[in-house]
C-alpha cells in the first residue's frame, strides 16, 4: 500500500494585469481629490467666473463723439442726459427704438 504525502492547496491566483491595478488606484484617488476643500473651492471660482462674463454681457457704455450725442438730443432719441463735471464725461440713456 502506498501512501500519499499530503498537499497543502495553493489558492488560485487572480489574473489582474497591470492596467487593471492601475485603475483601481486612480478611482480612490479621483473620490479623494472630490472630497477636499481645494476641489470645490476651484469648482466655486469657475462657477462664479462663468456667471460673471454671462450677467456682464448686457447693456455696456459705448464711447462716442460728443456731435453724436448732440445730433440724438437734437433729433429727440435721449431719454435722459448727465453731466459728470470733475469727469468731463456725459451719460445719456436713450430711448428705445
Amino acid at each position: 500500500m502506498t501512501t500519499k504525502k499530503p498537499t497543502k492547496k495553493q489558492p488560485a491566483k487572480k489574473s489582474s494585469s497591470p492596467s487593471d491595478r492601475k485603475l483601481k488606484l486612480k478611482k480612490p484617488q479621483f473620490r479623494r481629490i472630490m472630497r477636499g476643500p481645494l476641489f470645490w473651492i476651484v469648482l466655486a471660482l469657475l462657477v462664479v467666473s462663468v456667471v460673471g462674463r454671462i450677467s456682464t454681457s448686457g447693456d455696456q457704455f459705448i464711447k462716442v463723439e460728443t456731435s453724436t450725442i448732440l445730433a440724438a438730443i437734437s433729433s429727440d432719441k435721449v431719454d435722459s442726459a448727465i453731466v459728470i463735471d470733475k469727469d468731463q464725461k456725459i451719460e445719456v440713456v436713450l430711448k428705445s427704438g
